[in-house]
């Protein structure tokens, strides 16, 4: 049993870095898209706007937050949110007195922008 976990765990993990590099590659063919249309930008800014989109395409993954808090149960939102928060909003004074359930809102509406 334990065997089958770790196997199932590992091809878990390998799915999901496919995923978000199909993912990446995609979005990278979209931006080549727009600028083999867009032909009028010079050479260095074609070069500049592809490693911007090269950087924060690294950075996403290829499922958004907001579309998984949206399907999970309220109780998982809360606890999600918990750790998803960053350290510098929970602790903040502004959010330190505000419900779990609030903060579990305020992750969602910030990660739907």
């Amino acid at each position: 049993v334990f065997y089958g976990y770790i196997i199932g765990s590992i091809t878990s993990v390998v799915t999901n870095q496919d995923l978000n590099k199909r993912a990446y590659y995609e979005r990278m063919e979209l931006v080549q898209a727009w600028l083999d249309y867009h032909s009028e930008l010079p050479r260095s800014l074609r070069r500049r706007i592809r490693r911007h989109f090269r950087n924060f395409f690294t950075k996403k993954t290829a499922l958004e937050d907001s579309s998984i808090m949206n399907d999970l149960s309220p109780e998982l939102r809360v606890d999600a949110a918990h750790w998803l928060i960053n350290e510098d909003v929970k602790y903040n004074p502004i959010f330190i007195e505000l419900p779990a359930t609030a903060l579990s809102g305020l992750v969602q509406m910030l990660q739907s922008e």
